[in-house]
């Protein structure tokens, strides 16, 4: 099998900083696994590697899509493997790097999904909804599903009940065993430092961030902002003054990525044998 490295873990938590040292290392190459960063622009409100990260060893599919359609995890999956193997003939070390947990995945899993086509008629009736609306309806028709969803991630549940349509249910497309040699690492910290972390960030991200977000209120839909998460809609309804203050909006765009911090960390744990959990540092001392 060929080999390769993973490093997941919850937001802001230093993924980006080990897979650039252990590529350094290894003489390796850092594939992107998360997904709002394949896409072109918005590089701060999706929490980019910075110019000088991306410059320091080759990145891949990071910046690599228009924002404007998005891209399926059978589409990510693909581009993957052809990045893997591009990467390996030039003998080099693949190392997939982020927190999309099913993105991740469906590579490492080589899971395969239901072949289900947009149903626009359907999507715009399912988009006129409340997320919890959307996650009741799911809960109701497959259980299962909805309690592996965000259920304030319009896009998913849109995706899940569209398919539940179509198929009664959406499939379990867990697979046991590996398909590549890998060694996945995950970065854990105690929660008080992730909370930290987390709202340093985002002081230092914030002005950027609402630059980003003035700009796109011109190019980006409201409909897409949805699909991609409260990373562009809290923003956009802050300077939109939906919110009676800055203190308000910091406290509710921490708390959501806070709480996105544990789904990524529940969704990995899932798979608890395959990871091995440590911290930085001692990530760093074994690895880079």
């Amino acid at each position: 099998m060929q080999k390769l490295i993973a490093i997941v873990g919850p937001t802001a938590s230093g993924k980006t900083a080990l897979g650039i040292s252990i590529a350094q290392k290894i003489d390796g190459e850092i594939i992107n696994g998360d997904s709002r960063q394949i896409y072109a622009g918005f590089p701060a409100t999706t929490a980019k590697p910075s110019e000088e990260e991306l410059a320091a060893i080759p990145h891949h599919l990071i910046g690599t899509h228009p924002i404007e359609r998005s891209i399926s995890v059978t589409e990510y999956k693909e581009l993957v493997e052809a990045t893997i193997a591009d990467i390996t003939a030039r003998g080099k070390i693949p190392i997939i790097v982020g927190g999309t947990g099913h993105w991740i995945d469906a590579v490492l899993y080589n899971q395969t999904f239901p072949e289900v086509p947009p149903d626009d008629e359907l999507r715009e009736e399912l988009y006129a909804k409340d997320t919890e609306v959307l996650y009741a309806e799911l809960s109701e028709k497959d259980p299962r599903r909805a309690s592996e969803l965000d259920p304030h991630n319009k896009k998913r549940l849109v995706r899940a009940l569209e398919i539940v349509e179509t198929l009664g249910a959406v499939p379990d497309v867990s697979a046991p065993l590996l398909a590549y040699d890998a060694t996945i690492i995950g970065v854990s910290w105690p929660d008080d430092i992730l909370r930290k972390r987390i709202e340093e960030r985002t002081d230092a991200l914030l002005p950027t961030i609402l630059v980003e977000t003035e700009e796109g209120l011109t190019t980006l839909s409201d409909t897409r902002a949805q699909e991609l998460g409260f990373d562009f809609t809290l923003p956009r309804s802050f300077v939109r003054g939906e919110f009676k203050t800055k203190e308000e909006f910091l406290m509710r765009f921490n708390a959501a990525l806070w709480q996105y911090s544990r789904r990524q960390l529940r969704w990995f744990k899932r798979r608890s044998t395959d990871i091995e959990w440590m911290g930085i540092e001692e990530a760093m001392g074994k690895y880079a």
